[in-house]
C-alpha cells in the first residue's frame, strides 16, 4: 500500500489508540502507568486477526522495533510522551511506558478516518467498526484531558456517518471509472474490427483508438507507441480478444464486487449508528 513519509498504517493508528484507551480511560490520575510498545503490537496482531490477515497475509506482521520506530516519530511530534519511570527494581531495568499526548489522540483519529482510495475495502470496514465502537471512549478520553475543542472534532471525525460518507465517494468514483472502461473497450473493439473489415493495417488502426480512448497511461507510454511496438500476433490479440478478456474477467467482476460492496456498506451503515449511539 502507498503511503506519505511518516503517514501511520490504520491498523497501527488504531493500536495505538486502543492501547491509550486502555490504560487512561476512566482510570484516577495515579492508576495511568502508561502503556508499552508489546501492548502496541498486541492490539496490532488483534486487529488483523479480526481482518483475515492472518489467512491471506500470514507474513505481514509487525515486530517491536518498528513499533519503537513509530513511536519516536509520534514524540518528535509531540504526539506521544514517555512516562517517568518507576524507581528501578534490582533485578531488571522497567519497561518503558508511554501515554498519547492530546494533540496525538486527536491526529491519530483524524489519520485512521481520513478517505484514502488506496486502503483496501476490509480496512475500511475495520475503521467504521472502530469508530462505531469506541468514539464514545475516545471522547472520554478527551473530556478527562478538559478539552471541548478536541471533543468535538473527535465526535465529528469518529460518526459512522462521516466515515461511510467518505468510503460511499470512493466507491461511486470506482463504479464510474469501471463502467466507462467496459463501454469503452466495448467502442474500441468494434472500431478495431470495422477498421480490418475495411482493410485498414495496424497502423491505422492504432491511430484510430488513440483517438477513442482515454487510455490512463498515456503520460508514462502513449497507446500508440505501446501497440505498435508489441510483435505482429500480439498486436493482433490486443485489438481484439485482449480487449474483451480485459472486459469479461476484470472490469465486469470488478464492477459487480463494487456494486455489491456499495450494496454492504448501506446494509450495515444503520448498524454502526446504533452501536455507536448505544456506547455514547
Amino acid at each position: 500500500m502507498n503511503r506519505r513519509p511518516g503517514e501511520i498504517e490504520p491498523l497501527v493508528a488504531a493500536a495505538l489508540i486502543a492501547a491509550d484507551l486502555a490504560v487512561t480511560v476512566d482510570r484516577e490520575q495515579s492508576e495511568i502507568g502508561g502503556f508499552m510498545l508489546r501492548d502496541v503490537r498486541f492490539f496490532f496482531l488483534l486487529f488483523r486477526n479480526w481482518l483475515e490477515h492472518d489467512v491471506r497475509a500470514p507474513g505481514d506482521d509487525i515486530d517491536l522495533t518498528q513499533v519503537r520506530r513509530t513511536v519516536e516519530r509520534l514524540a518528535a511530534r509531540r504526539h506521544i510522551a514517555l512516562q517517568k519511570r518507576p524507581a528501578r527494581r534490582r533485578t531488571r531495568t522497567p519497561r518503558a511506558r508511554y501515554l498519547l499526548t492530546l494533540a496525538g489522540v486527536v491526529a491519530l483519529v483524524e489519520s485512521l478516518v481520513a478517505p484514502a482510495a488506496a486502503r483496501s475495502f476490509e480496512t475500511q470496514l475495520f475503521v467504521l467498526l472502530f469508530a462505531a465502537s469506541y468514539r464514545a471512549l475516545v471522547i472520554r478520553r478527551t473530556e478527562q484531558a478538559g478539552a471541548p475543542v478536541a471533543r468535538k472534532r473527535i465526535a465529528k471525525a469518529l460518526d459512522p456517518r462521516a466515515i461511510v460518507a467518505g468510503l460511499r465517494s470512493t466507491l461511486a468514483r470506482q463504479h464510474a471509472d469501471l463502467k466507462a472502461r467496459i463501454s469503452e473497450g466495448d467502442e474500441l473493439r468494434e472500431a478495431a474490427a470495422a477498421g480490418r473489415a475495411k482493410g485498414h493495417d495496424d497502423a491505422q488502426i492504432v491511430r484510430h483508438l488513440e483517438r477513442l480512448s482515454s487510455y490512463q497511461l498515456h503520460h508514462v507510454r502513449p497507446l500508440g507507441e505501446l501497440l505498435m511496438s508489441l510483435p505482429a500476433s500480439l498486436r493482433a490479440y490486443e485489438l481484439s480478444d485482449g480487449i474483451e478478456a480485459r472486459t469479461r474477467l476484470v472490469f465486469e467482476p470488478l464492477l459487480r464486487q463494487t456494486i455489491a460492496q456499495q450494496a454492504l456498506l448501506e446494509s450495515i451503515l444503520p448498524a454502526a449508528i446504533e452501536l455507536a449511539r448505544d456506547k455514547a
